[in-house]
């Protein structure tokens, strides 16, 4: 399985290539869904085009998708960033009538295990995001695999490809050891993607690619869509 990372808090200002409205995510959408990949990550957006988990913003925009396209799987991103509070967060989803296909909940953040709570409560998918070795031994100690959609290994700031495939590689073994039967997706956030992305493939792992993660190929070509990077990642892997 491939998973699209479509935006991530990425602006327009950031790069003006980036889809941030439901217009622009179903133009890409509609490709992926006839070329066989139908996961996605969505960080919706308000009026103002800044991340939000408001119910009023992010729900007619996740069922206008779910509408055209009702066989794609669509996440919703929760990060603390833009000024949300933890609080903030449970607030918010707690508020929600209804769910998404799942939820990407970073394992690091403050006040997760009380998310975590309050999305099972709801019955929502989560998908568990671990950085850090740090990450990987406190979803042990919270017992997290008991309500893990997915486990998704996020590797990135070292100092070349190699060193960040060896921290990618260093955190699956660690859980896969303790969970072989998890559901494990691994990529990376900055150019030593290309390098994880072969990694994963080589693990026979899922892996995912886009906007929140890179805008270039491996050689420092800005890329356009999301689509450009899905076939690049997939020309790197066919030789």
């Amino acid at each position: 399985m491939v998973k699209i990372s479509m935006n991530g808090g990425v602006s327009k200002a950031d790069n003006p290539y980036v889809p941030i409205n439901p217009e622009e995510y179903l133009e890409e959408i509609a490709w992926f869904m006839q070329h066989g990949v139908n996961n996605f990550h969505i960080h919706f957006r308000d009026a103002d085009g800044v991340d939000t988990l408001e119910q009023k913003y992010v729900q007619p925009q996740f069922q206008k998708l779910k509408e055209v396209f009702p066989n794609a799987m669509i996440g919703v991103g929760s990060p603390l960033l833009y000024c949300r509070t933890s609080e903030m967060r449970l607030d918010q989803v707690n508020r929600w009538t209804w769910k998404p296909d799942y939820i990407s909940v970073n394992v690091c953040e403050e006040g997760s295990p009380q998310f975590s709570e309050l999305l099972q409560k709801h019955g929502v998918p989560i998908e568990y995001g671990i950085f850090e070795m740090e990450d990987a031994e406190e979803f042990v100690r919270q017992g997290y695999i008991d309500s893990a959609f997915r486990i998704m290994i996020e590797v990135s700031g070292e100092a070349d490809g190699p060193a960040t495939v060896k921290k990618a590689s260093a955190i699956y073994e660690y859980l896969h050891d303790r969970y072989p039967k998890g559901n494990y997706l691994i990529h990376g956030e900055d150019i030593f993607t290309w390098d994880v992305i072969r990694f994963a493939d080589r693990q026979g792992v899922d892996w995912r690619i886009g906007f929140e993660d890179i805008d270039r190929d491996e050689n420092g070509q800005l890329l356009t869509s999301n689509v450009a990077l899905y076939q690049h990642a997939m020309e790197i892997l066919e030789k």
